[in-house]
């Protein structure tokens, strides 16, 4: 991938993004080296590997020119959002899901803490790299939106649906453009307050 944005100047802002479960959860995973086959295995060191291999991406992309930012996880739900969502519009059981199918703030903090911690870490890596959190955007402290004027904001427990992410490009845009906005603080949500 490095090669090829290399090949295509045209291209001037590049935006990482990824769950980061894969590569953080150490009960689940091991990090292999493509290359070197060298194998990780523990949070403290998977995480640092992570760190510095993002922070290198974003040191080659720059010498390339390319603007960079990261896109954070968005909040996740333990249970799949869009069908609480569909079975709630037809008046079916929800089973295991919190009421309005919302996600509640403390429980994904918990769930999702080596996340959470991973893009403070990366953020506090580089002042310069803008760091997108959908907390602002969508939490209120104690739980997160799930859809906004009836459109659905999600596909499943985790991943925005095309619909959602349509909702929620502007402040992507906003950030891409320079203009601050609170959702894109690159400190804690309480900071903004």
């Amino acid at each position: 991938m490095l090669r090829w944005l290399e090949r295509h100047p045209e291209i001037d802002t590049v935006v990482l993004s990824s769950l980061l479960t894969q590569y953080l959860d150490d009960s689940k995973y091991e990090l292999q080296r493509t290359r070197s086959g060298e194998r990780l295995r523990g949070g403290p060191a998977m995480r640092a590997a992570l760190l510095d291999d993002m922070t290198a991406t974003v040191k080659r992309l720059r010498a390339m020119g390319k603007r960079v930012m990261v896109v954070a996880p968005p909040p996740s739900a333990p249970f799949d959002i869009a069908g609480c969502l569909e079975r709630r519009q037809a008046r079916r059981w929800t089973i295991g899901a919190t009421p309005g199918c919302v996600i509640d703030e403390a429980d994904d903090a918990h769930r999702r803490a080596a996340e959470h911690r991973f893009v403070a870490d990366l953020a506090k890596s580089d002042a310069r790299l803008p760091v997108l959190r959908f907390e602002p955007l969508l939490c209120d402290g104690t739980t997160c939106q799930v859809e906004r004027d009836g459109v659905p904001l999600y596909r499943d427990q985790g991943h925005l649906s095309h619909e959602g992410s349509r909702l929620l490009m502007p402040a992507v845009m906003s950030e891409l453009l320079g203009e601050r906005q609170i959702a894109l603080a690159r400190g804690p949500r309480q900071q903004n307050r």
